[in-house]
């Protein structure tokens, strides 16, 4: 897994108020994820998981580095429509406290998030928490 791109690939962990579940997330660039929609919100309640860790070049219970989230998060607003249209847009960025790639303007402000005071709030066309 160490050739570029599989070297950016992960896993993710994360915590919900179902319990603890994993899903798959990659760097697509500097100190951000791109991972599914699904993986940082429920969609029929509406609910921002929490608790990412992202074990870069996951394999076999084996990683090369552990990164743990910013806890900002960007979704399409429509992830959250009751009907199946919503699989569309089943993405989402978490930014990450990566620093082994040149840090940017995060995903937060690019996406139009929110100021950690103002959690789940929706601002644009993407859903966004920043905690």
């Amino acid at each position: 897994m160490n050739k570029h791109p599989f070297d950016m690939v992960g896993k993710l962990f994360l915590e919900t108020s179902q319990g603890d579940f994993v899903c798959s997330a990659a760097f697509i660039g500097w100190n951000i994820l791109l991972t599914a929609a699904h993986c940082v919100q429920n969609a029929d309640t509406g609910e921002y998981f929490h608790g990412w860790l992202f074990a870069l070049e996951y394999e076999k219970g084996k990683y090369s580095k552990l990164y743990r989230t910013t806890d900002c998060v960007a979704d399409k607003k429509e992830w959250n429509q009751p009907d199946e249209t919503r699989y569309q847009v089943d993405y989402a960025l978490i930014t990450t406290d990566a620093k082994i790639f040149k840090r940017i303007l995060g995903a937060c402000l690019e996406l139009g998030a929110v100021p950690r005071s103002q959690r789940d709030c929706v601002r644009g066309r993407y859903s966004s928490a920043c905690r």
